[in-house]
């Protein structure tokens, strides 16, 4: 079970850190399923701030436009490999007229 000599353990220790390399990437790529299998609720409490992409639509191999929802109000971004911009506050979304009357 334990190594017997130096080497081995040396050995031992550096498989088990690779190990837990491939496992944190993993999670890390796939965190949206780990939400999904562990059934955990990503929606708003009290004091959060809820954030949804709501349309992506691209531009270029790079550049795209996004309308992002944030809290009911609407926002169109440009978002680009280096960069954020808000090109244009959209107003409150349809459910939250709604919600108003």
């Amino acid at each position: 079970m334990f190594p017997s000599n130096y080497a081995e353990s040396i050995t031992l220790t550096v498989l088990i850190l690779i190990g837990l390399l491939i496992i944190r990437y993993l999670l890390l790529r796939h965190k949206d399923l780990l939400f999904k299998f562990m059934d955990i609720n990503m929606s708003s409490k009290k004091g959060t701030v809820i954030i949804q992409i709501e349309t992506t639509t691209k531009i270029s191999k790079s550049s795209s436009l996004m309308v992002v929802n944030v809290d009911g109000e609407r926002l169109l971004l440009g978002v680009t490999q280096d960069s954020i911009s808000n090109i244009k506050t959209l107003g409150k979304s349809e459910g939250e007229y709604k919600n108003e009357r």
